[in-house]
């Protein structure tokens, strides 16, 4: 999709070279989401120690790596449009989803929501502990959430 995406817009047909081949060695999971501004979004991943897959970004796009195959795609909102069956929603005024991510223990939880927060994410409410579960949750500069969580595991 995101040789497709430069594609689109260069009028040329991209080589498929390495990341063809990354592509086809593992199944990958892409969480795509508008961005009004990819340098924001890019600084706000970045900042939480993510880190950027040039070869899946352009000037459309904006892509980091969160797991091992799985990967966040900021969208311009022209862009995003194009793959999206339906409007794209103000994410300032209605939440379509949550991204969470693991973390190791409570004070890494609290580590990220600090780093967010220093990179331009609002906290929201205070940390939840519900449980064995440690929550504490931000929005991005483009309105997203995306809440971090320590879940104690008992055997």
């Amino acid at each position: 999709m995101v040789l497709w995406i430069k594609e689109l817009h260069s009028g040329e047909r991209l080589g498929r070279g390495d990341v063809q081949t990354y592509m086809e060695t593992s199944r990958h999971f892409f969480i795509n989401l508008p961005s009004n501004n990819l340098a924001s979004s890019r600084n706000f991943l970045i900042s939480l120690g993510f880190t950027e897959r040039a070869e899946f970004s352009s000037e459309f796009s904006v892509c980091v790596q969160l797991a091992e195959n799985l990967l966040a795609l900021y969208l311009t909102p022209d862009m995003f449009r194009q793959f999206a069956p339906h409007p794209v929603g103000d994410s300032s005024l209605t939440t379509a989803c949550i991204v969470s991510i693991p973390c190791n223990t409570k004070e890494e939880v609290d580590e990220m929501v600090r780093r967010a927060s220093s990179a331009g994410g609002q906290t929201f409410g205070e940390p939840k502990t519900m449980e064995s579960m440690y929550v504490h949750s931000v929005t991005d500069p483009d309105h997203h959430t995306w809440e971090f969580y320590y879940a104690e595991i008992t055997k």
